[in-house]
């Protein structure tokens, strides 16, 4: 038997995250596949969740084949290939989702890699048949003609070989179980399979669809450590750091911890004038320099409100701010921005 397992793809109608594997099954009529079932497993062997087949609504009777017999099947060449189509589906809970998202911070490509370990449960046939041939007694000599003819018209069921021999009654098959009274044995199939999720992939197609939306992928180059140093420099780094922090946080559904997680960012905005000489040196204005600078600090004194517990006086006790998805969101794009914009500028030579 052979498995073959193609691309995962999400799952809608689960209102959890749900994944269907696709697998085909190759086997002859001399077995039967009759249950299957699994583990995925991560790339770090832990399990994930359990593989089941996938019951799919509306669907009919579906044929997977059926059990043949050694003999006369491999005399008449009848063994034949069958193609069996069907998905297992894996239902992934939030520490799943989470620990595929700290796997894949670790991966150089962000790549999700799986491991299925697939138990078949297999049905084989060991039955036998063997050819009988009906004489009837115009057909035999003396004196086993004469016989028959005594006893009524009966007639002699003979053994014998033949390669291109079908009886012409259903009931001259003779079974055997190739050396003792079992017909039907039933073995478990185990294999391991490994799937990969490409990255582009998991963050376009599964991502939004498990609820963690989709990313704004930007690059981030490195400063040349010539172009910037001191305080800036490390607060810089420390922005850029905490961009995956906040991610890690969406993917997590922590909304609140994720706006949390802007602070670095938000510590960027500190050193007006390093932002505003940077923005210079790249045919900023003076007017232009304050205006982004302005909306960009604005834009962030929404996120304070979600780690102040006191106001500015520090004697004003502030109600508890709870941030939602929408808001997460604003702040991870918002923080993603703002950092590029400003390695992208130290990056870059300066216009003359």
């Amino acid at each position: 038997m052979q498995i073959k397992v193609t691309e995962p793809i999400p799952v809608d109608q689960y209102i959890e995250p749900a994944m269907e594997f696709p697998i085909t099954l190759s086997y002859n009529n001399f077995e039967i596949p009759i249950g299957i079932h699994g583990l995925l497993l991560a790339e770090d062997n832990k399990i994930l969740a359990s593989l089941k087949e996938l019951v799919k609504v509306g669907a009919h009777a579906d044929e997977i084949g059926s059990l043949g017999a050694f003999g006369t099947n491999q005399i008449n060449g009848q063994i034949g290939e069958v193609d069996h189509s069907f998905s297992l589906v894996s239902i992934l809970n939030n520490k799943a989702i989470d620990h595929i998202g700290n796997l894949r911070d670790k991966n150089p490509k962000g790549d999700v890699n799986f491991k299925l370990i697939l138990k078949i449960k297999v049905c084989k046939s060991t039955a036998l048949i063997a050819p009988l041939h009906r004489k009837d007694p115009a057909e035999i000599g003396p004196p086993m003609r004469a016989v028959l003819e005594q006893m009524g018209g009966y007639s002699l069921i003979a053994y014998k070989h033949a390669g291109d021999y079908t009886p012409k009654e259903n009931d001259l098959w003779l079974i055997s179980g190739q050396g003792g009274p079992q017909f039907l044995s039933l073995s478990n199939i185990q294999q391991e399979i490994t799937k990969t999720i490409y990255s582009s992939n998991w963050i376009q197609d599964f991502a939004p669809k498990f609820g963690v939306g989709k990313y704004i992928v930007a690059e981030l180059p490195l400063p040349p450590s010539k172009a910037i140093t001191g305080e800036f420099s490390k607060r810089l780094n420390e922005a850029a750091e905490s961009l995956q922090k906040i991610q890690n946080k969406i993917q997590e559904g922590e909304w609140t911890e994720a706006v949390e997680k802007c602070r670095p960012v938000v510590e960027l905005m500190r050193d007006e004038e390093m932002i505003k000489s940077i923005l210079g040196k790249h045919g900023y204005n003076e007017d232009a320099a304050n205006s982004l600078y302005s909306a960009i600090k604005g834009l962030f004194e929404f996120s304070s409100k979600f780690h102040h517990k006191v106001d500015k006086d520090k004697k004003t006790l502030l109600p508890v701010a709870q941030a939602e998805k929408e808001d997460a969101y604003f702040a991870y794009s918002t923080s993603i921005a703002l950092v590029n914009l400003i390695a992208q500028k130290i990056s870059k030579p300066e216009l003359a």
